[in-house]
């Protein structure tokens, strides 16, 4: 609520509006272009885009899974085991070198999974000391019931985008990926 303007000493407040992710992107560049000018803000420009758009995929995601009782790291982890084959462990180090998000955690991931009967985990053939991960009967089907509903959530996160605008995009996201920046 803003306070009334016969009150000089009080500050007049506005409760702030909710901005699109690219407009609170814009703003934030315009702040640093009127403070530091002489600072390039153009890889700030389109790398604050690629963060908002990772919020908004993730928040896409976890609504689209959620009526199979699924975070998007879960899901991650399902999918994983079920592209690799069904039938073939991954170690927790392999699992988190092919996932697209960081490792922080999980293992309490994969207990939580385990005790829903999605993974099962077993001492690594190898050694006894490490162990792998692999789909329950469970597992599996829920992850051929979820995968179909996280491509078609990827097909509508970029429908706005022509083909030629997907295969361009595409080709530059993997040119940054590939500089190892």
């Amino acid at each position: 609520m803003a306070q009334r303007s016969d009150e000089p000493d009080a500050p007049l407040t506005q409760p702030t509006p909710r901005l699109a992710d690219d407009d609170v992107v814009a703003s934030g560049i315009r702040w640093w272009n009127a403070e530091k000018p002489e600072l390039d803000t153009q890889g700030k420009a389109i790398l604050g885009r690629i963060i908002a758009l990772q919020d908004r995929i993730t928040r896409r995601y976890n609504a689209a899974l959620a009526p199979f009782g699924l975070k998007y790291t879960e899901y991650a982890v399902l999918a994983t085991l079920r592209a690799r084959g069904s039938d073939l462990p991954m170690s927790p180090t392999e699992l988190s070198q092919t996932m697209l998000f960081t490792s922080g955690g999980l293992s309490n991931l994969l207990r939580r999974l385990a005790e829903r009967g999605l993974v099962s985990r077993t001492a690594a053939a190898h050694d006894g000391r490490g162990v792998t991960v692999s789909l329950t009967a469970e597992g599996r089907a829920l992850a051929d019931r979820t995968m179909p509903v996280q491509v078609a959530t990827d097909r509508d996160l970029i429908a706005c985008l022509s083909g030629p605008e997907r295969s361009a995009l595409e080709g530059l996201l993997t040119t940054l990926l590939r500089s190892g920046g």
